[in-house]
C-alpha cells in the first residue's frame, strides 16, 4: 500500500473529537504493521505457488498466466446382424462413450469444474421382405445422454484454508473459501471524517 496515493489510516487508533469529528492516526510510510496484519493472511501470500509474484511492477492486473484443458473422448458400437430366414433380418446395435473435459486455471487457487458426459444409445431393426417390390422396416431406438459438472480442487491445493490457520475451513472439502475485499473506496463515502482506511480479513 505504500505506492497508494490516499493516506492510510490506523482503525485502532480512533479518536472521537468533541466537536463530533473524528480521527485516525496515519500509518508510517502508508503501509500497515505487520502486528496488524492477519496471520492468516500472511501465510496466503507467502506461498509463490499458490500467489505467484507479481510480473509488473503495477498494483493491479500484474500477472497472467494460461489455462490448460484436457479433453479425453472414448466412444464403441457393437453391431450384431442376423438373417432370420430369406425373408427377415434383424440388426440390434449398442453405443457408449464418454467425454471428459477438465480445465484447470492458471492460478491454483482457483477451482475449477471439471465435465464428464456418459451417453449410451440402442437400436433394433428388423427388414421384412414381403414381395420383391415391398420391403418393410421396422426400428426402435433409445437415446441416454448423462453430464455432471461438479467443482473440484483441480489446483490440487488440498486443505488449505486449515493449512493457513482458518479452523474448520476446509468442512465442506478442500481449497479455499471464498475471500472477498470489496470496494475500498467505498469506505470513504461511509466514514468520510474519518479519511481512508482498509480493511482485510
Amino acid at each position: 500500500m505504500s505506492s497508494q496515493t490516499k493516506r492510510l489510516f490506523n482503525p485502532f487508533s480512533q479518536v472521537n473529537n468533541p466537536n463530533g469529528t473524528v480521527t485516525r492516526d496515519p500509518f508510517v510510510d502508508n503501509q500497515i504493521p505487520q502486528s496488524l496484519i492477519s496471520p492468516v493472511a500472511r501465510n496466503l501470500f507467502a506461498g509463490t505457488s499458490i500467489y505467484p509474484l507479481p510480473l509488473t511492477a503495477a498494483n493491479a492486473n500484474n500477472w497472467n498466466g494460461a489455462d490448460r484443458q484436457n479433453v479425453g473422448q472414448n466412444m464403441g458400437d457393437l453391431k450384431v446382424d442376423y438373417v432370420v430366414s430369406s425373408k427377415d433380418n434383424l440388426t440390434v446395435r449398442f453405443s457408449m462413450g464418454e467425454t471428459d473435459d477438465i480445465t484447470r486455471d492458471a492460478m491454483r487457487v482457483n477451482p475449477t469444474a471439471p465435465g464428464i458426459s456418459t451417453s449410451k444409445s440402442g437400436v433394433l431393426s428388423w427388414n421384412h421382405t414381403f414381395s420383391s417390390s415391398i420391403l418393410n422396416e421396422a426400428r426402435a431406438g433409445v437415446n441416454r445422454t448423462k453430464t455432471t459438472s461438479l467443482t473440484a480442487d483441480t489446483g490440487g491445493i488440498g486443505n488449505f484454508a486449515e493449512k493457513l490457520g482458518i479452523p474448520g475451513g476446509n468442512s465442506p472439502g478442500p481449497g479455499l473459501p471464498l475471500l472477498i475485499v470489496s470496494d475500498v473506496n467505498l469506505l470513504d463515502e461511509i466514514w468520510p471524517d474519518a479519511g481512508a482506511f482498509y480493511v482485510m480479513s
